[in-house]
């Protein structure tokens, strides 16, 4: 069964979805992006490589006595819990901002040549995590366009 609309109709439904296309609410989505997210970050530090699957250098102490980057855990639930101490969480309609604010993170995120610390990439997250996001901010942006749930 076909619907018809009047040109007047057309031209506020068109409207409609011109204003929810430049004023997304998407802070549910980015929320769930989140999680894809942390999921993916847990995943590097299980894996002990960097999202695009390339390995970490081995530590220099060739016995280990503790996974890579993991020896108290605080690293690791900085970067993937949402509930621990030094996670970063800002989250808006439009913007996500997710990760860790821990003094050293950054030098293990990306190295410390003079004081020979390897690059660990943890942060990075994967493709296929990204994909998983451009879906659900895609489903989320039709279905207010087309006047669904928000």
């Amino acid at each position: 069964m076909a619907s018809t609309l009047t040109p007047t109709q057309f031209a506020a439904e068109l409207k409609s979805i011109g204003t929810v296309a430049s004023r997304p609410k998407l802070r549910d989505a980015l929320a769930e992006c989140e999680n894809a997210i942390m999921a993916g970050v847990a995943k590097n530090f299980l894996m002990e490589q960097a999202a695009g699957g390339e390995r970490w250098p081995a530590r220099k102490d060739p016995v280990p006595r503790h996974p890579l980057l993991n020896l108290t855990g605080t690293l690791l639930d900085s970067a993937t819990s949402e509930n621990a101490s030094y996670h970063v969480r800002r989250i808006s309609d439009t913007t996500l901002e997710t990760g860790t604010n821990l003094v050293y993170a950054a030098t293990h995120q990306y190295g410390d040549p003079g004081r020979n610390i390897a690059q660990r990439e943890f942060l990075d997250v994967p493709e296929g995590v990204l994909e998983e996001c451009g879906e659900i901010i895609a489903e989320a942006m039709l279905a207010q366009m087309l006047g669904g749930p928000v």
